[in-house]
């Protein structure tokens, strides 16, 4: 290896961080724009709490997008219709950034986005690096996708409960006592 390839190298590199930084920086300032960020989870309901949420927020008078996934995931616009997710390819979490940030440059006042994880560690992601949610939403807690999220009602709470907003508000239609205490004390340590 050459001096000269090494700091041909190093330059690269150097472009290269200094680049995805900017973009970064770049979507840290369109996320903040929008005034309320609601990441809905939980193991049934999403889509239509994202739903929900959405008419809510707009009958406030908050210009409203949201979006919900699955196989026919769909963007809602401000004025309630509705139209499809553009994708290239397979569904992936990292579509939320460029959603998130197209919510911002249409001017949106609220963003109600469905966790499209299933593994806990994507969800977590989504929350702390992309959705930084003023609110949280959990539906419920099911016994359900127990490969990703654990073979108890308890550990399936603590793999939702990764993606609880900091310094947010989190919401819960759980009933369950037991439930509740894991997640109010997840929330307390956020």
């Amino acid at each position: 290896v050459t001096l000269a390839s090494y700091l041909l190298y190093l330059l690269i590199v150097t472009v290269f961080l200094h680049q995805t930084l900017e973009r970064y920086r770049r979507f840290q300032t369109a996320r903040s724009a929008i005034r309320w960020r609601v990441h809905v989870n939980g193991i049934r309901g999403k889509s239509t709490t994202t739903r929900y949420l959405a008419a809510i927020f707009r009958e406030q008078g908050h210009r409203t997008f949201a979006k919900t996934t699955g196989s026919a995931a769909r963007i809602l616009l401000p004025d309630g219709s509705e139209q499809s997710v553009p994708r290239q390819g397979m569904a992936n979490v990292n579509e939320q950034v460029g959603i998130l940030r197209q919510f911002s440059a249409d001017g949106a006042e609220a963003a109600i986005v469905e966790c499209m994880a299933i593994n806990p560690a994507y969800g977590e992601w989504l929350e702390q690096k992309v959705m930084q949610s003023s609110i949280g939403v959990i539906t419920n807690i099911r016994l359900d996708h127990t490969d990703y999220l654990g073979e108890t009602l308890e550990e399936i709470a603590c793999s939702l409960a990764r993606a609880i907003p900091h310094n947010g508000i989190l919401i819960t239609a759980e009933q369950n006592p037991t439930l509740q205490a894991i997640l109010r004390q997840q929330a307390e340590e956020r």
